[in-house]
């Protein structure tokens, strides 16, 4: 809506004055219907100013901005904060585990999110904790063994994830699962496809065993 652009424009034009305009918001309970596109405009201000308003405001807050206040403040080195966000991320409801970690994943906690990647039971929250590490940038060097671990999950959508990415990078195993899925049933062969597309433009020589295989094929 035309009241969600120029609320954001905000940020864009001087994201400093911006976040605490958006923090004055919160303070005095007005636009709340703007709050869930400004939030992460906020937590993303590491001046200590702001962190600091974002550990004295959290405790007032309601959940759905209290945690990624609070995991502003747990950035910023907060304890307490942190033991609010832990405690939902060791809850056993996932409506509570799916916020806590955006919020940590919005401050750049991200060894911190690491060991959702492979360990949460949802595969909603891997796929979250994956595709966060992927947008990484730089990656650190733990990514590659995570998301490697993640070609054996049960969940088809995360299993995907990771094949695509690390076919993209070369991985020779991803590779060979690839091809082995383009020898497979018709459902296969399509998801197949659509994981390696965006890669093969990079790697001629990938491209052309994949061509090899499906020229192979009866």
């Amino acid at each position: 809506s035309p009241r969600q652009l120029a609320a954001i424009a905000l940020s864009t034009a001087d994201p400093v004055r911006a976040a605490h305009e958006y923090l004055d918001w919160f303070e005095n309970d007005v636009f709340t219907d703007l709050w869930p596109y400004v939030i992460s405009k906020v937590i993303e201000r590491r001046e200590p100013e702001i962190v600091e308003r974002c550990r004295q405001l959290y405790p007032s807050m309601l959940p759905n901005i209290a945690l990624w206040l609070a995991a502003s403040a747990a950035a910023g080195g907060d304890a307490k904060a942190w033991d609010t966000i832990n405690l939902y991320l060791k809850s056993d409801l996932i409506d509570q585990r799916t916020p806590a970690l955006t919020a940590l994943v919005g401050v750049g906690m991200m060894d911190e999110v690491r060991p959702f990647i492979n360990s949460d039971s949802d595969p909603t929250i891997r796929s979250l904790a994956c595709q966060a590490a992927l947008n990484m940038d730089p990656k650190p060097d733990w990514v590659d063994e995570e998301i490697t671990m993640l070609l054996n999950d049960p969940s088809t959508q995360v299993r995907q994830m990771a094949l695509s990415y690390l076919v993209s990078i070369g991985n020779s195993s991803a590779q060979d699962i690839a091809i082995s899925l383009l020898q497979g049933t018709r459902a296969q062969v399509q998801e197949a496809v659509l994981i390696l597309v965006p890669s093969l433009s990079a790697q001629e020589e990938f491209a052309q065993r994949c061509l090899d295989t499906l020229l192979a094929i009866d």
